[in-house]
């Protein structure tokens, strides 16, 4: 009987308490590491915005200095400048301000240069030829450290006095400053060659930034002469950025215009760059699967002007797409299309091939679903995702009947009782989805398929469409 009793009793099954412990530590695991990778890009975020403004600020205060008579320029006694600072002055060499909410720390520098090239150096006994003024801006955790380069931004100009140094000046200085979106880039070569060699003398000079990210190009022939500034090699791994003649002598307005030179007189620019991405296009269906041989266009990278129209101006010198065509796999390597220069910037793509139909970038930008962003020094696969046309297929586009914006997470169902099929998947960013959801799974053509659209806030929308080939259709959600 005792057998009997034993063995009829239900067995008791359940989570022991190291078992729960155990999944509450995995848990709580989980959540620490998502909470701090949310808050890392959300410090580096507004890190990147503060650096812009920084930059702003030092641009700013260049400015002011040159429109400051040279004797002035000179710093305070008090706060107490770096040894050796040019003064005493009325200049503060350390101030603080707010931009955007934010403080940023101004540390201001002036000290005078010898000039290697003017004769005498280096025994000259009169070494003051001209002044180098170095502005810092720091936030963050610069305020208190102005060792941290990570939140720090340092840019640099010369100036001379109007009457030259000391043997006279019938020559001008070019001080040139190169940044990328880290601050000033060292090391990075800068050419300056004037554009009209016929008039005499011609000149040409090349040299390398220094810490600070200048170079100056020193005893500069003034007149008619026009100089073309070319920053980076194409072989330093940095976009060659260079100058060009104003309009109309080109046909955009340049960012950076050619210079000219004026005796006594230190004329400066500040060049971005960035390093080169390596660029790359898959063309794929919905599925990653390759399509090879696919015809688009693009357009996008470094900006280096803008059309009478305001339009961009890309680096590839085009004022009209680049057309390009992938391989029998499916890609295409930029750095191997005749013609294309590779460079960091927003772009866009046109599909050109009649056979598919354009769907979306992989990455792709948040709003534009033909767009997409190329961060500088990036490795970047880009997949251009096709929908063939001859595919039982159904995309359908989710839009918001008021504002006629897409509605992304909508739930889209696509159902045929008699065919056993029931799929419901959420609208992407772009408000598309498109069915069927894998591989395996496929439409049948010649088929009915039910339709309902819901998303939150909105009544639900009803129909059906029979299936041949790709079905486009476009939904309005009218608010509930």
């Amino acid at each position: 009987m005792n057998t009997l009793l034993k063995k009829n009793k239900p067995s008791m099954k359940g989570f022991t308490f190291v078992e729960a412990l155990v999944v509450l530590v995995i848990f709580s695991v989980m959540t620490l590491s998502f909470y701090q990778l949310y808050g890392m890009v959300i410090v580096n975020i507004i890190d990147s915005k503060q650096r812009l403004a920084a930059v702003e600020i030092a641009n700013q205060e260049l400015e002011v200095f040159r429109n400051t008579p040279y004797v002035d320029l000179s710093l305070a006694l008090t706060p107490t400048p770096p040894t050796g600072s040019v003064g005493p002055g009325t200049i503060l060499y350390d101030s603080t301000t707010v931009v955007g909410g934010a403080t940023y720390r101004i540390l201001r520098e002036i000290y005078y240069i010898d000039d290697a090239e003017d004769g005498v150096h280096p025994t000259d006994l009169y070494p003051q030829d001209y002044k180098n003024v170095i502005i810092t801006v720091l936030w963050g955790e610069g305020l208190s450290d102005v060792s941290n380069e990570r939140q720090s931004v340092v840019l640099s100009s010369y100036f001379v006095p109007p009457s030259g140094n000391e043997l006279g000046v019938s020559d001008g200085v070019v001080s040139i400053n190169v940044l990328d979106e880290n601050g000033p880039v060292s090391g990075i070569t800068v050419a300056l060659n004037d554009t009209n060699g016929v008039t005499a003398p011609d000149y040409s000079g090349t040299s390398t930034t220094d810490a600070f990210g200048n170079v100056i190009f020193a005893s500069v022939p003034v007149g008619e002469k026009i100089y073309r500034v070319t920053v980076g090699s194409g072989s330093d791994g940095y976009e060659v950025v260079q100058t060009y003649p104003d309009y109309p002598i080109s046909s955009f307005y340049p960012s950076y215009v050619d210079l000219t030179a004026i005796a006594g007189t230190v004329t400066s620019l500040t060049l971005e760059t960035g390093l080169i991405p390596d660029l790359e296009f898959n063309s794929t269906d919905p599925f990653c699967n390759s399509i090879g041989n696919v015809a688009f266009n693009l357009e996008g990278g470094r900006i280096i002007g803008s059309t009478t129209d305001g339009d961009p101006v890309y680096i590839n010198g085009s004022l009209s797409l680049l057309s390009t065509t992938t391989d029998a796999s499916g890609q295409v390597d930029m750095d191997s299309v005749a013609g294309y220069v590779e460079s960091s910037g927003f772009y866009t793509i046109e599909h050109a091939d009649g056979t598919n139909v354009f769907w979306r970038l992989l990455p792709g930008d948040d709003v534009n679903r033909y767009a997409t962003e190329v961060n500088e020094g990036a490795v970047f696969d880009c997949n251009i995702v096709l929908m063939e046309s001859a595919v039982d297929s159904v995309f359908i586009t989710v839009t918001d009947s008021d504002t006629g914006a897409v509605v992304p997470d909508a739930y889209v169902r696509l159902q045929n009782a008699s065919l056993g099929y029931s799929v419901e998947v959420q609208t992407d960013k772009y408000g598309t989805v498109y069915f069927p959801e894998n591989a395996i799974e496929s439409l049948v053509a010649g088929q009915e398929y039910d339709i309902r659209v819901r998303g939150d806030g909105y009544t639900d929308y009803i129909s059906s469409v029979v299936v041949s080939g790709l079905e486009q259709l476009d939904v309005t959600l009218v608010g509930s």
